[in-house]
């Protein structure tokens, strides 16, 4: 799972893999640690919920986590629907933009990286690898 976090927008991209996961157990995360200290690390999270009717992050110390209704991450994940989109207020005249995206094959062929995972990534809608 990618975050990518830029003005006041934050914007997850999964995997098939991770959108299964995200399904079957209501949480996808992944962890980033900044020292060798335990407690220095921050974990960024997507969970399902049952109990919400709207997306929303929230924030601990060390922890990000956006929380997509269930109904919503169904329909994004059995269709052909490319993102979830929602703008959190965070205050009279600010907001939080909220992305949560399927990731898509690159078609750049020249990335080594993206080609050892490519199968496990979104056929891109953009074209095809030749």
């Amino acid at each position: 799972m990618k975050l990518r976090l830029h003005d006041c927008s934050m914007r997850f991209r999964l995997t098939r893999s991770e959108v299964e996961k995200l399904l079957a157990d209501g949480r996808v995360e992944n962890s980033l640690q900044f020292t060798p200290t335990p407690d220095d690390g921050l974990t960024y999270a997507l969970e399902t919920s049952t109990s919400c009717d709207a997306i929303h992050a929230q924030r601990t110390p060390r922890e990000i986590c956006v929380i997509v209704p269930l109904g919503l991450a169904l329909t994004w994940a059995t269709t052909d629907q490319v993102a979830i989109e929602h703008l959190q207020p965070v205050s009279s005249s600010a907001g939080l933009q909220i992305l949560v995206e399927k990731d898509f094959r690159c078609l750049h062929r020249d990335d080594a990286r993206q080609e050892d995972n490519a199968a496990d990534m979104y056929p891109n809608p953009a074209g095809v690898l030749e």
